[in-house]
């Protein structure tokens, strides 16, 4: 049996099949709260409803088998595909912006974007420094340790002084044209 047409009742029979009570999963599934035991009750009868339940719990569902995670996850977990995600993701989304939750609806649409291959994560590997430590953070700082050490290693290696008093070494910081000076104590 395909999911059911309606996207709040296919939700509803997902949550009960996967163990929630009636009521919590008609009102997780968008409802009112409102007398929800009742017309939970009744939608349970509904013949699509039950049948597309017991489908569920007898992890018989066609979306679930198509999902390789779905499938690997065992009965218990079954009720869980790739579309489901993508249906729940797109009320989400639908709920949020009916109700004025930018930050919701946008992080709903970012990962409905990346599923639909949109965007790209992108990182910012770019180091701009002004010289000042104090506004560098924890990683940062330690790429300039690290960057100095190697640096250090270098002018060692080129013959530099390494001794305890001997004089400092003047290494260049970058395309800027600031020196650091190091000098070796015990």
């Amino acid at each position: 049996m395909p999911t059911l047409r309606n996207r709040r009742h296919e939700q509803f029979a997902t949550l009960v099949a996967g163990g929630m009570t009636a009521r919590k999963a008609y009102v997780a599934a968008g409802f009112s709260g409102n007398g929800a035991a009742q017309s939970a009750s009744r939608l349970l009868k509904q013949s699509a409803v039950e049948r597309r339940i017991a489908e569920l719990r007898d992890g018989q569902s066609n979306s679930a088998a198509s999902w390789p995670i779905a499938a690997q996850a065992g009965s218990q977990q079954g009720w869980l595909s790739r579309e489901y995600v993508l249906e729940n993701v797109k009320g989400i989304l639908e709920r949020a912006l009916k109700e004025g939750k930018l930050t919701a609806a946008i992080q709903a649409a970012r990962l409905l974007g990346l599923e639909m291959g949109l965007f790209r994560e992108r990182l910012d590997k770019s180091f701009a420094w002004d010289g000042d430590l104090s506004k560098l953070t924890t990683p940062q700082l330690e790429r300039v340790f690290t960057s100095m050490q190697v640096i250090l290693a270098k002018e060692l290696a080129n013959g530099a002084p390494a001794e305890p008093g001997d004089a400092a070494l003047r290494l260049p910081l970058g395309a800027a044209s600031a020196t650091i000076d190091v000098q070796i104590v015990p």
